[in-house]
């Protein structure tokens, strides 16, 4: 098994400080107190962080491009706007790496054929459905990165003469995560609701998730009425339903469903109070109209941007490594703290 690398991001919250903080902290840059600043190199040295970037990956003359694409039907949702990890994702990303020094072409689309024979050093693939990864035949690039736990993604960039570096979440075991936290606080009669049509990872989540707890799977479809309808026929048929986890986008319909059928006063209430558990998919702190009796699960796209970049500029300066795991974060309901 891979050691896990301390992460920018770890250092961040162990200093109690934006990531974009504590990058500037340990490259001797930025506005901040002594203190500060020595409160951030403490937290790296006891952590044991190693930073990946380096200015020996620069080339001198001609800015060296890295391009980003971003797969449309897996990283924007149905209005057309990238999903709130992705415009994080995206704006950490371009921000890192310029700082390194290199200029970003940003490709949305499906097969990336516009960057066909572009003299990038690096390609960015971002998605969730590694099936979906197509790669140009003629690359001018050093590296793929590719949103995936999915080994034929892989075989597809060796065979592309190319040198693969997997980022990704671990979907499966954020599955176990959600029903292990839900079991410990006492919820183990659920109902998931996921967008099935090229949400792939969705399917990754429930199978983790199965493997804690045994879960009837509501389908959500492009018809948001439907969605509705389907959540509240379970509840009906399923009183003792007690956890709603909810991955889709349509978080309103699901409170509106289940306040329709007489619950809505219980959501958020503890377990022994007959409480119903509702968790929804969002970004926080993006999610600035956060329901405090709603739990949360979330991928942030800015801190995983920052990875990403540190560690694509990292291997083009000859760091050797070949996967970035990121994290995922479940936020219990406001209202318990209460």
């Amino acid at each position: 098994m891979t050691a896990r690398r301390v992460t920018l991001a770890q250092v961040a919250a162990a200093a109690q400080v934006t990531v974009s903080t504590a990058s500037d902290a340990l490259r001797g840059k930025g506005r901040m107190s002594d203190a500060t600043r020595e409160r951030i190199v403490l937290a790296a040295r006891s952590l044991g962080y190693v930073a990946q970037g380096s200015a020996r990956a620069l080339r001198s003359g001609i800015k060296p491009l890295i391009a980003l694409h971003l797969d449309t039907p897996s990283t924007h949702g149905l209005d057309g706007r990238p999903l709130p990890f992705w415009a994080g994702f995206t704006s950490a990303f371009i921000t890192r790496v310029q700082e390194y020094g290199y200029g970003v072409v940003v490709d949305l689309g499906v097969d990336g054929a516009a960057l066909d024979g572009l003299p990038c050093q690096a390609l960015v693939w971002g998605t969730t459905d590694p099936a979906g990864v197509s790669l140009p035949e003629s690359l001018g690039f050093g590296t793929v990165v590719t949103f995936t736990v999915d080994e034929d993604a892989e075989v597809v960039a060796a065979a592309a003469g190319v040198r693969p570096l997997r980022v990704y979440h671990d979907y499966s075991a954020v599955g176990r995560e959600v029903a292990t936290f839900a079991r410990e606080h006492g919820f183990c009669r659920p109902v998931t609701v996921r967008r099935r049509e090229n949400q792939n990872y969705h399917d990754d989540i429930i199978a983790g998730f199965v493997e804690i707890m045994d879960t009837p799977v509501v389908d959500v479809d492009a018809s948001h009425p439907e969605t509705e309808r389907r959540l509240v026929e379970h509840l009906q048929r399923h009183p003792e339903t007690d956890f709603v986890f909810n991955l889709a986008a349509a978080g309103l319909l699901v409170i509106q469903a289940i306040t329709e059928v007489g619950r809505g006063e219980v959501i958020g209430a503890p377990a022994h109070a007959n409480g119903l558990l509702v968790m929804m998919q969002s970004e926080l702190p993006l999610a600035l109209a956060r329901d405090p009796r709603l739990a949360y699960l979330s991928f942030d796209g800015v801190s995983a941007g920052w990875e990403v970049a540190e560690n694509v500029v990292a291997r083009l300066g000859g760091h050797k490594g070949n996967e970035v795991l990121l994290d995922a974060t479940i936020t219990p309901p406001g209202c318990w703290d209460a």
